[in-house]
């Protein structure tokens, strides 16, 4: 079944048992009566299911350096990172979440020294994300 479905059908049981009391913010996730959910009840049911999963524990925040390091390494463009993490630039994006990957590191390495000989540098993404640089 869809997750959101479940979320939703949920939240239409919570919504009937709590009659008046509940407060419609036109949230998808929510406590049982309709308000935002509380931050640190957020923190210990993620704590929750990192350990459920086996996953070493994180915190929630850094979930969003992640995400723009791992779209940033498939070479999405960063106006649309930037956009899609809710910020009007790109200098915060690279300023504070942006992690470049090692493999990114040799690609550069590799580029400059093959420009530096003269040789021209294409790069390319093979299946799995990884970059891979091919002397022309």
């Amino acid at each position: 079944m869809d997750p959101l479905l479940q979320v939703r059908r949920r939240q239409a049981k919570w919504r009937l048992r709590a009659g008046t009391a509940w407060e419609d913010w036109g949230l998808i996730f929510t406590d049982e009566i309709g308000r935002p959910i509380d931050q640190y009840r957020l923190r210990r049911s993620f704590y929750r299911l990192l350990k459920e999963a086996g996953l070493p524990r994180v915190n929630l925040y850094s979930l969003r350096r992640t995400m723009a390091s791992i779209m940033h390494a498939l070479r999405i463009p960063a106006k649309v990172i930037a956009e899609r993490m809710g910020h009007a630039g790109t200098q915060v994006l690279f300023d504070y979440y942006i992690k470049v990957f090692d493999a990114q590191e040799r690609e550069a390495t590799e580029a400059l020294g093959a420009a530096l000989r003269g040789q021209h540098v294409t790069r390319n993404v093979t299946r799995r994300g990884q970059s891979r640089s091919e002397r022309a």
